[in-house]
């Protein structure tokens, strides 16, 4: 609490307490007979991307489309897949929507902060001679000295 006696609302863990109460929402419906699955969830901690800039129409149109393949996954019973979507330069009813089994990205690992045999999503590295990183380093000096910020959103 505050000094003057309110909540520091900054302090409070929203992904926690959304999935906290999930879990009761939940448990009363196994109660009633409303639900027969189980609930293990995984949180993460949004900070900064919450409190960002408003969403681009295209930023919008992705996860509406993330949202609408996850949906049907579910619906069909289908767990522990990434959704995904091909053809983004192309207008959103062009996209192809995909869904990636997250076994499918999993490597073993000997050793690992985990510990030992443990399943890991290889991370990806940036190639430094790539034309990506060559387009960064062209604009980085002009970047350092002037506001190119912009908000699409």
């Amino acid at each position: 609490r505050q000094s003057d006696g309110g909540i520091q609302l900054s302090q409070i863990e929203t992904e926690r307490l959304l999935s906290h109460l999930v879990g009761i929402e939940l448990k009363k419906r196994k109660e009633s007979n409303k639900y027969s699955g189980s609930f293990s969830a995984v949180t993460h901690f949004f900070g900064y991307q919450g409190r960002c800039s408003l969403p681009s129409d295209f930023d919008a149109s992705l996860a509406s489309s993330y949202g609408y393949t996850s949906a049907i996954l579910v619906s069909l019973g289908l767990t522990g897949y990434c959704v995904s979507a091909r053809g983004l330069l192309s207008d959103p009813k062009d996209w192809t929507p995909a869904a990636i089994p997250f076994a499918a990205m999993l490597d073993m690992k000997e050793q690992s902060a985990y510990g030992d045999n443990t399943p890991v999503i290889r991370s990806s590295e940036v190639d430094l001679k790539g034309k990506p990183y060559e387009e960064l380093l062209k604009g980085l000096g002009t970047w350092i000295l002037e506001d190119h910020y912009s908000n699409p959103g």
